[in-house]
Parts: C-alpha cells; structure tokens; sequence
C-alpha cells in the first residue's frame, strides 16, 4: 500500500467521495484514515482545508478510489435560500434540483460571496458522491438541516458518517435526523478506525451507486491482500526481533584480580540499553510497514 500526494485527476470509473460537513467535524481526518494518507492536513483550529483536494487510494499502483477533502459549510442557510428562490422563479421540479446547484456554482460573484460552498460542491456537481460527517459528541440542531438539504438537492449518491469526537453522547438523535436525509448511516471514529471498520465503509459506498460495486469490491480484494502481507511482515520483523533478543548477550573481559560482581549492574545497564535500542527498531520496521 503506498501513500500519494493530492490530485485533481480521476479516472471516470474509479469511485469518487467527496467529504462534507461542519468544520472541524473529522472530515480531514476520515479522509486521512481511508485514503492511508499521512499528508491530509488536519488541525483543530476551522478553516484549515480551504480548497477541495483528492487524495487517490492506490494499491500496488492501482488507483482504487479517490477521497475529497472539503472546506466546511459557512453560509448554508443563505446558499439554500437562493436554491429555493430560484427553484419559484424557474417553476422549477425536484427533477431540475441538480441543475440549479450547477447553475448556483455559475453565478457571477458566489465564488467571492460563498468561497467555501462554491469549492466543497463543485466536486459533486462533477460527479463524486457524498460523505457526510457529523460529530456524535455534540448535540443535533436545525442549522445543520440547510447542509444536509443542500446535499439532497444534488441528486447525488450519498451516505452520513456520525464522528463521536470526544463521546457518543447525541448518536441517537444523530441517527433520527440523519436518516432522513440519506440512506447509509454509520458511527466511525475517523482517527481510530480499524481495518474491520474501514471495510465495513467501503461497503457502504458499494450499496450507493450500482457502478461503484465492481471497483469497490476489487479494492477491498486489494487492501485485503495487502493487509495480509502487512501482517507476514510484521511477524517476519517480531519474530526477527524475538531471535535476536534471545541470542543476544553483552560481554566483558575482566582482570584476573578484579570482581566480576563489580561490573554487574553496568553490564545489566548497557543490556537493557541495547535491546530497548533493537526494540525501539524493530517497533519503528513494523509502523513504516503500516
């Protein structure tokens, strides 16, 4: 598995999600976890993802999916508010909703008044789908509902990631309103998800788009593959390490008249010393393998 820097360029058939939400709701974060990319920027402080960046998930060099790394909703409320006004002075249907967003990302001057709106939709209206994130540690309230609006005038596949930052205190009525706006709801901690977990959402993405299932579904053969030589290779370094430490001693010539008790607890000092050194690299082989 190997890390990639951000791209702007996808294949058409390779799965596209783009990360949306409130600021500082875990969406970097997310993106870090399934695209195994250590160079997403994330920072507690909002506004550090200003612009959309796609970071490719690639196995052995093979593109499988890509994540989309947004700017946070800002000015939701008003962005709906022109949806809808110009959906009565259109007469326009649900079937015209999609094309209205397209039409707001057009407009003279929403670039400057809606920066952020304009970059986190402008990745969906070109055809990536939706992942939505919320954190299931704070309370749910009515401001998010223009957001989660927005996405479902889109048209586009979508599915809602509850993030539990600090607890999972408000996942249940997290759960109640999410549901009605997206179909796939799920819990996942985007910093401490296991491989399991990680699968269990890639899955989900496969259940959104009918396309999307043959690539998805090669992806998880991939990763799974990969993890599996991820696991022989660590073992491979553990099982070194272990080899090594069971063989290994330290050693001292020592004087006819001199008291070999003297020098004990400098040797058990300079044995502990080197094998927390071999320790500490054999700890280091294993993280760079994952």
């Amino acid at each position: 598995m190997t890390s990639t820097q951000p791209t702007t360029t996808t294949p058409a058939s390779v799965p596209r999600l783009a990360v949306v939400g409130h600021p500082n709701k875990g969406k970097s974060s997310l993106v870090a976890t399934l695209a195994h990319d250590d160079s997403v920027a994330i920072s507690p402080h909002p506004g550090t993802t200003l612009a959309s960046r796609e970071y490719p998930m690639r196995v052995d060099g093979v593109h499988l999916y890509s994540l989309i790394d947004t700017p946070g909703f800002q000015r939701a409320r008003q962005v709906l508010h022109w949806l809808e006004s110009r959906a009565r002075e259109t007469n326009a249907s649900a079937a015209d909703r999609p094309r209205l967003v397209a039409e707001f990302l057009k407009t003279p001057g929403h670039r400057e008044r809606f920066p952020d709106e304009c970059e986190l939709l402008r990745p969906i209206v070109e055809g990536a789908g939706i992942l939505y994130v919320v954190d299931g540690g704070v309370a749910y309230g009515p401001e998010y509902e223009a957001e989660m609006e927005i996405l479902r005038w889109t048209g586009r596949p979508s599915l809602a990631v509850i993030n539990p930052i600090s607890n999972r205190d408000h996942v249940g009525e997290w759960e109640t309103a999410l549901g009605q706006f997206f179909r796939i709801v799920r819990v996942v901690d985007a910093v401490r998800a296991d491989p399991l977990t990680q699968r269990r959402l890639l899955q989900a993405f496969a259940e959104l788009e009918p396309l999307w299932r043959t690539p998805i579904e090669s992806a998880l053969s991939a990763l799974d593959g990969a993890r599996a030589g991820h696991r022989e290779q660590a073992a491979r370094a553990i099982a070194e390490l272990v080899a090594d430490a069971l063989a290994f001693k330290v050693e001292r010539r020592i004087g006819p008249e001199e008291v070999a008790q003297a020098h004990q607890a400098e040797l058990e000092a300079e044995f502990r010393s080197a094998l927390a050194r071999r320790e500490r690299q054999a700890r280091e082989r294993v993280q760079a393998i994952y």
